[in-house]
């Protein structure tokens, strides 16, 4: 069984550099990409079982922590962590109590962010103390 991510980010660049950091996570791990919010909601639908999403918190289409409920609503039980470069505690805050399960800051190391995500897999929430 297969590890089935799907990466939500508008810049091409930031997508293709996620994916040999989210190579890490299992043996075989399939990356979804979308580029706007309107993407993400067709690729949690066609994706078999997405064990996980990473969702860039200022791409087309998102309106913050309702779209957060909205897609926590849509694919209950797939753990969702939103990407940003901004990690101030009420951004963080806000993406939290909306439903998400994990923020990164675009600034974290990949390394980093591997054992984060991880976290978040084994059921866990990951919030940066950068934002404390």
């Amino acid at each position: 069984m297969s590890l089935q991510i799907l990466v939500a980010d508008d810049h091409n660049l930031l997508r293709e550099a996620l994916r040999p950091f989210l190579e890490k996570l299992d043996d075989v791990v399939e990356v979804f990409e979308a580029s706007s919010y309107a993407e993400v909601l067709e690729q949690s639908v066609a994706a078999q079982a997405l064990s996980l999403i990473l969702l860039d918190l200022n791409m087309p289409g998102m309106d913050g922590a309702n779209s957060i409920k909205d897609l926590v609503s849509k694919v209950s039980g797939v753990p969702i962590v939103m990407m940003s470069g901004q990690f101030g505690r009420k951004d963080v805050m806000s993406a939290i109590e909306a439903g998400a399960n994990g923020y990164i800051p675009k600034t974290l190391s990949g390394a980093a962010m591997v054992n984060a995500l991880r976290l978040v897999l084994s059921g866990e929430t990951y919030v940066p103390s950068v934002a404390f």
